[in-house]
């Protein structure tokens, strides 16, 4: 991931950098403050409207509905769309817990317009840590990645079972013997 290390993923600095500039409200505080003066209002166009305020997170949920409050208050009339976010690098339970928590939070505000869980997908290759993805290393449905697509838990640890190409490279050894077996059943046709 940009910004990350990648020979070492405690390395917080960027995680912190980012989280620095949220809290100060760098740049969209100053460029909605200003956008707002250019609204159109009444005959005249000047074109700086926009329709949502974005918003990502990757920290905790009392931070999250914090952080969401202080947008609502600095623009009390804007439907907000939640377009990441993910309890990062925390254990099972907690990622869990911030997500249903925030699932109930986001469907019971109205100024809320969408939200989307940060897409990490297997838990060897996650952005945000192995606990917080929807599928499993062998691609089967975790909690989460079902609680998403609106059903109920799998109970699937999200770092269970075998990936893929760890699974084809122990069977490599048997690709000769399938692409046979189709010749043979091509001939027979």
């Amino acid at each position: 991931m940009w910004g990350v290390d990648a020979n070492n993923l405690n390395d917080t600095r960027f995680l912190d950098e980012v989280r620095a500039l949220i809290d100060g409200g760098t740049n969209i505080t100053h460029f909605l403050g200003n956008c707002s003066q250019l609204v159109s209002t009444g005959g005249a166009t000047k074109n700086c409207t926009w329709d949502f305020l974005p918003v990502h997170w990757y920290d905790n949920f009392e931070g999250l509905s914090s952080h969401i409050a202080e947008r609502r208050a600095t623009w009390p009339d804007a439907e907000i769309w939640i377009t990441e976010y993910a309890y990062a690098n925390k254990d099972l339970a907690a990622t869990q817990s911030f997500y249903n928590k925030s699932v109930a939070f986001f469907d019971s505000e109205d100024y809320i317009g969408r939200y989307t869980y940060f897409g990490a997908f297997r838990s060897d290759k996650s952005n945000v840590g192995p606990n917080a993805v929807f599928l499993n290393k062998a691609g089967e449905l975790t909690d989460i990645g079902s609680w998403y697509l609106g059903s109920s838990a799998t109970g699937l640890d999200p770092q269970s079972g075998e990936s893929a190409a760890a699974s084809w490279s122990r069977h490599r050894g048997l690709a000769p013997v399938a692409a046979g077996c189709f010749a043979v059943l091509m001939l027979a046709l």
